[in-house]
């Protein structure tokens, strides 16, 4: 399986990387791998959105209907003033 330009450059970065850390102490080690877990929490929580098929999409929106239909569901503004009254700021 050939590898794509994008793939190259990113094995290429990972290997420098890769020799850099083999040169580092414990506590830098350490503190490298802090920076890390931070760069990969921040990442998981930015990509919260995953991408549905349409048969999804569409349940998703036959639900939304449905509890619309029923009355099941709030405005925003419903929203936004119940939280406005239950943390004492303006809406």
């Amino acid at each position: 399986m050939a590898l794509s330009a994008s793939e190259l450059r990113w094995n290429e970065e990972y290997r420098k990387t890769n020799d850099l850390i083999a040169r580092l102490n414990t506590d830098q080690l350490r503190a490298i791998q802090s920076v890390a877990r931070e760069f990969a929490k921040a990442a998981s929580e930015e990509d919260f959105y995953t991408p549905m098929t349409r048969e999804a999409m569409l349940a998703d929106i036959d639900l939304s209907l449905s509890e619309a239909d029923r009355g099941t569901c709030r405005t925003i503004d419903q929203v936004g003033a119940e939280l406005a009254s239950k943390y004492g700021f303006e809406p």
